[in-house]
């Protein structure tokens, strides 16, 4: 079972960390253009929503393309995805006990 886990991971692995060197300014696209756009727009309402709510900052500091100074769209997924998981153990850990 574990082999099996570990040849899945590292076919995975093979095929998406190439997709990495595809995220730089050259290779930007209308459509990468537009995600990242409707991306900073959700992330202002959510700080705005935050912000009345009384609640922290959901982000501190986000890492940033050295280029451009802002977060690629894959860092930004990634944190997304990040703190997705901790609000999902902290909601399981909730309800354990």
């Amino acid at each position: 079972m574990k082999a099996s886990f570990t040849r899945r991971l590292e076919a995975l692995e093979k095929r998406l960390i190439p997709a990495q060197e595809c995220d730089r300014p050259g290779c930007e696209t209308e459509f990468s253009r537009s995600l990242l756009e409707r991306l900073e727009a959700g992330r202002r309402r959510v700080a705005e929503a935050r912000e009345r709510r009384g609640l922290p900052p959901s982000v501190a500091v986000e890492p940033c393309d050295g280029q451009t100074g802002r977060p690629t769209i894959v860092e930004i997924l990634h944190a997304g995805r990040h703190r997705s998981a901790l609000a999902h153990q902290a909601l399981v850990e909730a309800r354990r006990g």
